[in-house]
């Protein structure tokens, strides 16, 4: 009767819809399919990749920014121990060794010091000095002296005496090696 009065025969009935073997429903409807499941997974990748390339850049920067700081320290370290023993002058400046400066035992940690010269204790200075240069930096000269004091006298005794110190080291990436130096004036003692 339904069908005559123009009102399709399921129209008053459930909708049948088709299950599979363990009753959830089949189709479409909740499920992931296997292509968007992959297209989520290469979102993922390509985010985690990107994570990646930032932990890698920040730890890059970071050894960069070691280096450059142990540079800055080094420097310091040697200009604070010229200032500490200024009678020692051109025993400072690395040129005036043959075969580089020898650890004379002038300043041992953990053992009694040797009685040095000013210029014994400073030729013991530059060699701990370029021991702990080439421990802490991948340095760019290698030779007698990794990295270099050079002494210029005073002209006269009313100027002071000019230290130059220099390190150069080589940071990955870079296309040349870094350079840090400092000068260092130094007045001598007055006799008295």
């Amino acid at each position: 009767m339904r069908a005559l009065m123009g009102v399709p025969a399921s129209a008053g009935r459930p909708r049948e819809v088709a299950r599979t073997h363990d009753g959830r429903r089949a189709g479409r409807q909740g499920a992931f399919s296997l292509v968007e499941a992959l297209v989520a997974v290469l979102i993922v990748s390509i985010g985690l990749l990107g994570v990646g390339q930032l932990i890698l850049s920040s730890l890059r920067g970071a050894a960069a920014a070691l280096a450059r700081t142990q540079a800055v320290y080094l420097v310091g370290d040697i200009m604070e121990r010229i200032r500490a023993n200024p009678d020692a002058r051109d025993a400072y400046d690395c040129a005036s060794y043959v075969a580089g400066p020898v650890e004379r035992g002038c300043a041992p940690s953990g053992t009694p010091a040797v009685e040095c010269t000013a210029r014994e204790l400073a030729e013991d200075d530059l060699a701990r000095w370029q021991s702990l240069l080439r421990q802490s930096l991948p340095l760019a000269a290698a030779g007698k002296c990794d990295a270099n004091v050079t002494y210029f006298a005073a002209a006269d005794g009313s100027e002071p005496a000019r230290y130059v110190v220099e390190v150069s080291w080589h940071e990955p990436g870079a296309a040349s090696p870094l350079k840090l130096g400092g000068d260092l004036l130094v007045a001598g003692r007055q006799p008295t």
